[in-house]
């Protein structure tokens, strides 16, 4: 269900750690092992600030004034903490300068603010969404399912419900690459053996409280 994109969001994390290095050789001249470990802890600060104000997250993406404003904030607190870890630990063996940090900032800035659309592009396209049997009734949760599908552009997909065991019997039968979405966990009860055949067999089942939080970042009073 995100287990692709998450999957992406670590490389892209990775490559955007990787052009940091890369711009910081070109613009420093000159790495020394105290350098790269200084950089280093400088461009972790920095990509931990971005996930922090969701900067790699598709509901950020999808608005270029929210990347922007995620990308500024993160990248200038990145570097602040970064900075301020670099003097605490090293002293006075700082090897970086500050013109090196304001130069950091500032293409972090730039090439994130570029890269983040091409990043975009390539999960809408190339990531196929994820189809789900929703078991449980649509009359309670149909609205919650309506809000993972906006938030995940599409990569989460309703598209039948079972209420029943009749029903789900049913649509097990053609499941396909479909996967399954458990809401009812009294229905999942009574289906547990009949899904876990299925499991066994390739079909992949999610609990709707686990959609709901990593695509809402909260678990609503209904499911608890």
């Amino acid at each position: 269900m995100y287990q692709k994109i998450v999957h992406q969001k670590r490389l892209y994390m990775t490559f955007v750690v990787f052009f940091l290095f890369v711009f910081q050789y070109l613009y420093a001249g000159r790495f020394t092992n105290e350098r790269v470990i200084q950089f280093f802890i400088t461009n972790v600060s920095l990509i931990a600030f971005l996930f922090a104000f969701h900067g790699f997250e598709l509901n950020t993406l999808k608005s270029k004034n929210a990347v922007l404003i995620s990308t500024v904030i993160g990248s200038f607190l990145g570097v602040v903490l970064g900075t301020f870890l670099v003097i605490l630990f090293f002293g006075e063996q700082r090897y970086i300068y500050r013109n090196e940090f304001i130069a950091t900032t500032l293409a972090a800035i730039v090439g994130i603010l570029i890269f983040s659309s091409i990043y975009y592009r390539i999960i809408v396209k190339r990531i196929p969404p994820t189809l789900c049997i929703a078991l449980g009734d649509p009359a309670r949760y149909k609205a919650l399912t309506d809000e993972v599908e906006g938030v995940s552009h599409g990569k989460v997909k309703i598209l039948s419900w079972v209420s029943n065991a009749e029903e789900a019997q049913q649509a097990f039968g053609s499941l396909g690459d479909t996967a399954i979405l458990i809401a009812d966990l009294q229905l999942y009860r009574e289906l547990s053996d009949t899904i876990r055949g299925l499991e066994k067999k390739g079909v992949q089942k999610y609990f709707i409280t686990e959609a709901v939080e990593y695509w809402l970042n909260r678990i609503p009073l209904l499911l608890l």
